[in-house]
């Protein structure tokens, strides 16, 4: 029996209705330098042909172990016009090849 409040039916998430389970999300870290070991760090972005390849090192000494990517790439794609915005497309091609997850797509 309806109510007044139910004057539209209930839908299904697009998940269910293709017969998916739903899985529920998991907060998973960012990756941080220690979690990469290789002495060289590359990164890319290509609308910008930006591209370096930085020691590891180095990237300790100016930001510590602990930084997460997502911050590193922030401050290496200053300068750029997409820097910190939606339409930035700088990565690290060595964190994939790595398999190492980086910050999911929003």
């Amino acid at each position: 029996m309806r109510t007044e409040n139910d004057t539209q039916p209930k839908r299904r998430s697009n998940a269910l209705r293709r017969g998916c389970e739903t899985v529920p999300e998991i907060e998973m870290p960012l990756p941080t330098l220690k979690d990469y070991r290789s002495e060289t760090i590359d990164m890319v972005c290509t609308p910008c042909a930006r591209q370096g390849v930085f020691s590891h090192k180095s990237l300790v000494k100016k930001f510590g172990a602990d930084a997460e990517f997502v911050q590193i790439r922030r401050v290496l794609a200053m300068g750029c016009e997409h820097a910190g915005t939606e339409k930035c497309q700088a990565r690290f091609p060595c964190l994939l090849k790595a398999h190492i997850l980086l910050e999911p797509r929003r």
